[in-house]
């Protein structure tokens, strides 16, 4: 009798494991999907001269922050007749359920003037 208790409570254990799993699975990828397309819907609506205050705020903190990298400026591939010396920093956004970045360039003014959307094979 003592042995059936004990094998059940393992059982249990086990099941109760399980639950918790597909529980953090099911609440999770909504979140990594709801995030995906935020950026998606955020990059799409953002327009050149948008301060970075307004930039925070849509997209929220970006996962790194660099030194502009583009010779050449662009927005959304279409190149820019800006000198790429006007840019000063970048913020990076990286989906975490795609090989996939966003990037927004700002000039000294803190103004956004370059944006690219970026996607590893």
């Amino acid at each position: 009798m003592v042995r059936r208790i004990g094998r059940l409570s393992k059982n249990r254990l086990v099941l109760v494991a399980i639950l918790i799993v597909c529980g953090v699975l099911l609440a999770g990828v909504p979140a990594l999907w709801w995030q995906y397309k935020h950026y998606e819907y955020a990059y799409a609506a953002l327009a050149p001269n948008t301060s970075r205050a307004e930039v925070l705020k849509q997209f929220g903190r970006p996962r790194e922050v660099r030194q502009c990298s583009q010779s050449k400026l662009s927005w959304d591939a279409e190149s820019l007749q800006i000198e790429a010396t006007k840019c000063v920093e970048e913020y990076w956004y990286f989906s975490r359920i795609s090989p996939e970045q966003w990037v927004i360039g700002f000039d000294e003014g803190g103004r956004v003037i370059t944006k690219y959307h970026l996607v590893s094979p």
